[in-house]
C-alpha cells in the first residue's frame, strides 16, 4: 500500500509540475516556463517525459531559440506514436525561425534523425506518413542539406513504404 501511495503521490507531482508550465506558456512567459521544463526533466519523476519535453520545445520556440526547441523536441520523438508526432510538428515550426546560416549540417542531423524516430514509431499506412514526409523533403530544401543526407532520407523513406 505505501508503494502506490509513493507512486500516486509522484504522478501528482509530475502532473502539478506540467501544469505549472503549461500555465506559463499560456501567460506568455516562456523563460519561466524552460525554466520549469529543466528542472522537471531533471528529477526522477521528469526524466524523458515527453510533455515536459514538448513543453520546453515550445518554450524555446518562443524564446526564439530554433535549434534549443529542436533539441528538445528530437528528444520527445522517441516517445509513443502520439508524443512522436506532436513534437514533428514542434520540430516543423521550430525550423521556421532557424536563421539560414551555412552552419545547418548539426540541425539537419538533429532533424534527421528525430525524422527517424517518427518513422519508427508510425506504420507505413498511417494516415499523416505522406504529410510528415512532405514536411521532411522541405526542411531538407530549406536548410540546404547535403545531397548524401537527401539520398539516405529518401532510401528510407522507400524502403519504409515499400516503394
Amino acid at each position: 500500500f505505501a508503494m502506490a501511495s509513493s507512486s500516486s503521490s509522484s504522478k501528482k507531482e509530475e502532473e502539478k509540475a506540467l501544469k505549472e508550465a503549461l500555465r506559463a506558456l499560456a501567460q506568455g512567459d516562456a523563460a519561466s516556463a524552460a525554466d520549469l521544463c529543466v528542472g522537471f526533466l531533471k528529477t526522477k519523476e521528469g526524466r524523458d517525459n515527453p510533455d515536459a519535453l514538448i513543453y520546453l520545445g515550445k518554450s524555446q520556440f518562443l524564446l526564439n531559440e530554433g535549434r534549443k526547441a529542436i533539441k528538445a523536441y528530437k528528444e520527445a520523438t522517441r516517445f509513443e506514436e502520439e508524443g512522436s508526432l506532436r513534437a514533428w510538428k514542434g520540430i516543423v515550426e521550430a525550423s521556421s525561425i532557424l536563421p539560414s546560416s551555412s552552419d545547418s549540417s548539426s540541425v539537419v542531423s538533429v532533424v534527421a534523425e528525430a525524422f527517424q524516430n517518427v518513422l519508427s514509431s508510425l506504420s507505413h499506412h498511417h494516415a499523416k506518413w505522406y504529410s510528415l514526409l512532405e514536411s521532411f523533403w522541405s526542411f531538407l530544401e530549406r536548410a540546404r542539406a547535403p545531397e548524401d543526407l537527401v539520398r539516405e532520407a529518401r532510401r528510407a523513406a522507400v524502403v519504409k513504404t515499400d516503394l
